[in-house]
């Protein structure tokens, strides 16, 4: 049996080449493990396809603190991977036309925002105001003129 690890294609994600499950004992990612050039590749493999370090972990069968120790820079190029294919797509779709993702670019680029103007129409019969009134100036201003109001007709 020789000591070179031979990467597999993954039965559950496509494009992915994974370790066999043989390799995967923890006892080989012990103390004495080394950072290994096919593990790095399928780390930033899968981490360009946003998934988090806790499911790659789980799905290589290695610790998160073995990928934050000897893999965190191919998980961070993966994401970066990811977020450059991701603004390459919506900035095609933009320039084909699509406006929703125009209007989305806008907001999120640019910090556009939508406004909207209220209008109100008809005639004003109260002012709501936040300073409560006394007693004596409620009395002057409601009671009074209702009793003006009523003499009136």
């Amino acid at each position: 049996m020789s000591d070179e690890i031979k990467p597999v294609k993954s039965e559950r994600l496509a494009g992915v080449d994974v370790t066999p499950d043989t390799c995967r004992d923890r006892s080989i990612v012990g103390p004495g493990f080394k950072r290994s050039p096919e593990l790095a590749k399928q780390i930033r493999g899968l981490s360009n396809l946003g998934i988090s370090k806790n499911a790659i972990a789980n799905f290589l069968g290695i610790s998160t603190q073995k990928i934050e120790e000897d893999y965190a820079k191919d998980l961070i190029e993966g994401k970066h991977d990811m977020n450059v294919k991701l603004a390459t797509l919506a900035m095609q779709a933009a320039e084909a036309g699509d406006s929703k993702m125009i209007q989305y670019l806008c907001k999120v680029k640019l910090g556009w925002t939508e406004t909207s103007t209220i209008e109100h129409v008809g005639e004003v019969r109260a002012v709501v105001s936040a300073k409560p009134l006394t007693k004596d100036e409620f009395e002057k201003k409601y009671i009074t003129n209702e009793d003006e109001e009523s003499g009136e007709e």
